[in-house]
Formats: structure tokens, sequence, C-alpha cells
């Protein structure tokens, strides 16, 4: 059966239960697919989670994206995902193998301790000094990686292989959300990468990417569920 969720939101604050069920019988075949093929040579930004990698089908994806966006030039971006990704062991070796390819790492603050802990950074919840690790971490890649860290509602912290690092509010960046508003903070993250990556596809700098990243979270945390509703997008830079 296809994958399913459970979720409990209580308070606008969200617990899940994952059970990845046909997501982890996806064959690497399906990537060899003309349909596949065609929009792989279309497209100039990869973005993958790190869910794949705990399916040996997925694991093969991954590479075969990774390689093809060395060979091209093209850019690879890839979200931690869930913290037992960065916890358990052979998993975290992945994740590692495929960091070595990617020009842009996503992660939330949970998952980001859990990385530094597994790597045993003693770095405890320093989101901005894990930012750094994970963006100095060894690479195959010609362009400087970098590290995002969303924080909820606290500032979001970019780093760069060169040990630079910067925080970015999210209380006015673009929205002021006050508690009443939040409804289900579901999809918040991933919100946050398409509205990063939507910036990141027509070139601007970090500060609009990370404000579009904010715009998107904070529509979707108004609503119940992943729905953008009836009205339109209205990011202004």
């Amino acid at each position: 059966p296809t994958g399913t969720c459970a979720v409990l939101v209580k308070d606008a604050e969200r617990s899940l239960i994952a059970n990845l069920a046909a997501a982890e019988k996806y064959d690497a075949s399906h990537f060899s697919s003309d349909a596949a093929k065609e929009a792989v040579e279309a497209s100039q930004i990869f973005y993958m989670a790190g869910f794949p990698l705990t399916h040996p089908g997925g694991q093969a994806t991954v590479t075969s994206i990774c390689e093809h966006a060395a060979k091209e030039g093209k850019t690879v971006c890839m979200n931690v995902s869930a913290p037992f990704i960065a916890e358990v062991p052979p998993l975290r070796e992945m994740l590692l193998a495929a960091f070595e390819w990617c020009d842009f790492i996503f992660c939330n603050e949970s998952e980001a301790a859990a990385l530094s802990k597994g790597l045993g950074w003693e770095l405890g919840e320093d989101s901005a000094e894990i930012a750094k690790k994970i963006a100095a971490l060894p690479s195959k890649r010609a362009t400087p990686r970098t590290a995002i860290v969303t924080q909820g509602s606290e500032a979001t912290v970019v780093a760069s292989a060169a040990g630079e690092c910067t925080s970015y509010p999210v209380k006015g960046n673009p929205w002021e959300l006050t508690k009443e508003m939040l409804v289900d903070t579901n999809g918040a993250g991933d919100a946050f990468v398409g509205g990063f990556l939507s910036q990141l596809a027509m070139a601007k700098d970090m500060a609009t990417c990370v404000k579009a990243g904010h715009y998107a979270a904070g529509t979707i945390i108004q609503r119940a569920g992943c729905t953008t509703g009836t009205t339109p997008p209205d990011f202004k830079p």
C-alpha cells in the first residue's frame, strides 16, 4: 500500500509517525525511464530528502542524480529530513556520502543536533557552529557548500564552507505571526525549502532566498494540512 503518516496536532505543534510502505519498494529502474531521463536533462537544480537513503532503489537513484549533476555542473540540494537518519550509523554514513556531492544542505535544529551528536562534535544545540561544521564537511564539488539550519520561530542560520555564518530573523522577515495565528506546523520545513529554491532558481541573493523560505513556511503554518487556499502568493522580496 501507499505510505501513510499518523499526525497528531496539539496547540499548533505536531508529532509524526510514518509508515513508508510502498516508498521502500521504489526501484531504480524508474529513474532509467525515458520520462525520468528527460526531466533530469531539463533540470538545473536537484533537491532530495534523506528518506530515499533508507532503501537500495532510493540510494542508487540519489547516486545517479549526484553523478549527473557533478558531470553537468548542476546544483544539488539535500535535506537531512529526520533525526533518525543522522542517528543510525549506516544511514548516517550514506547521508555523509551523499553530502559530498551537495551544494546546499538543509536541516532543522533537531536534525542538526542529532548529526552533531552522531559525529561526536560535542556542540550540543549550537546551530550556528553545527552549520559551519556541516558546510565544511568533505566535498567533491568545485563550488563551496552552504548549510542552512531552520529553527522554527528562531533565526535561520546559513553557513558557508569558508566559515562565514549569518543569522536571518524569522520575526518580521516577512511575517509578523502571533501564536494565535498558528494552525498546523506540519510541512513548514518543506515549505521553507520550496520558497528558498524558488529564488535560488532565479539567482537571487541569500537574504532573498531565506526570506522566501520564511514566507512559504509562514503561509503553510496558518493553514490545516499542506494546503495553499485560494489566495495567490504575494511574496515581495
